[in-house]
Order: structure tokens, then C-alpha cells, then sequence
């Protein structure tokens, strides 16, 4: 079972399908899926089916460890989105992702249960490499991983294509030992 992480600020559930009404209320904003071929429906449902419990945290072909958390203010009780993370077959390496409700940005939630989740992946699944892709156009996610202390590796260009428009990538990286406090 993946672990509940917290602060004093937030606290990180793992998901389960009583999580589903709370998340489709956080995620339902579609600015949300700008940089994402996703809509916000067929998000959750893919989140919920991905964590019932009979699937356990691994992939279907059983290649991947999936870690999923429905981000909590802990000062209202209200969902404020999802963390996800993906470890590797190998264990060393892991990439991240989240989405956090408009409403929740910029008040240092997603940086501060960002960090639990590396924390988690360094010390609880002893990764040493994480990675986060994001679309070139999401600025805000970009300045998150960098106030992280992630470092830019790559740029993808025409990534991807979705909502009528073509997506350039950047991937950033974190190694354990670049983690700051260590």
C-alpha cells in the first residue's frame, strides 16, 4: 500500500475510489488540462480504475511501481488534487507528476507535498533519479521543479500533438544527492 505523507500544511492520501467525487470537484476546472491531452473526467476515472485496490501499485505488465496521492489542505480538509509518481522497473529511477486546482496555487501546497513526494522516492523506495516532463508552455510547473531543485536535460521538440495545437517538452531531472537539506 502506498503511504500517507504529511505536513503541518498538507496531507498525501493514497488514492482509493472513495477519493473519486472529491477529485473530479479539485480537477473539474479544464485550465487545469491546458497542457495535458486529458480532459477532466476521463483523468479521474483512468486515477480511480488505475488505484483500486485489486490492481495493486504495479502496472499491467507489472514493469512499474505506480504511487498515487490525492493532495489535502489540511487547514480546510478539502482535495486540492493528485500527486502521482512512476518507479521504474530497475528502482533507481521514477518520474513525477501533478495536477493542483486553481483555487490551491500559489500558497506553496504543490511545492511542499512535491517535496514529500521525493522524499518518499529517495529515502522510502530508494530511487536516485527523478524526472518530471512538462509541456514548454506550463511556466508554472517549470518554476516548481526548479524551485525544487530540479535541472533542465532536455528539450523535446513536437512531443506531442492535442487540442489542435503541436506540444514542445522539456524533461527536468533530480538526483538524490543534488536534493537540498542533504
Amino acid at each position: 500500500m502506498t503511504a500517507t505523507l504529511s505536513t503541518d500544511r498538507v496531507q498525501l492520501e493514497p488514492i482509493v475510489p472513495a477519493h473519486a467525487a472529491e477529485l473530479e470537484e479539485a480537477l473539474s476546472d479544464p485550465e487545469i488540462y491546458r497542457y495535458l491531452p486529458l480532459e477532466p473526467r476521463e483523468d479521474v476515472a483512468m486515477v480511480i480504475d488505475r488505484c483500486h485496490p485489486s490492481r495493486g501499485r504495479r502496472s499491467p505488465d507489472g514493469r512499474e511501481i505506480w504511487l498515487n496521492w490525492a493532495l489535502r489542505i489540511r487547514a480546510s480538509g478539502r482535495c486540492a488534487g493528485r500527486l502521482e509518481a512512476t518507479v521504474a522497473e530497475d528502482g533507481v529511477r521514477a518520474r513525477i507528476a501533478y495536477l493542483v486546482a486553481p483555487w490551491a496555487r500559489g500558497k506553496g501546497h504543490a511545492t511542499e507535498a512535491c517535496r514529500l513526494v521525493l522524499g518518499h522516492l529517495f529515502e522510502g523506495e530508494g530511487c536516485r533519479v527523478v524526472e518530471a516532463t512538462i509541456d514548454t508552455r506550463n511556466v508554472r510547473s517549470i518554476a516548481l521543479v526548479e524551485r525544487l531543485g530540479f535541472g533542465l536535460v532536455r528539450v523535446v521538440p513536437d512531443a506531442d500533438f492535442f487540442k489542435g495545437e503541436t506540444s514542445d517538452e522539456v524533461v527536468y531531472r533530480i538526483v538524490r544527492s543534488a536534493r537540498s537539506g542533504e
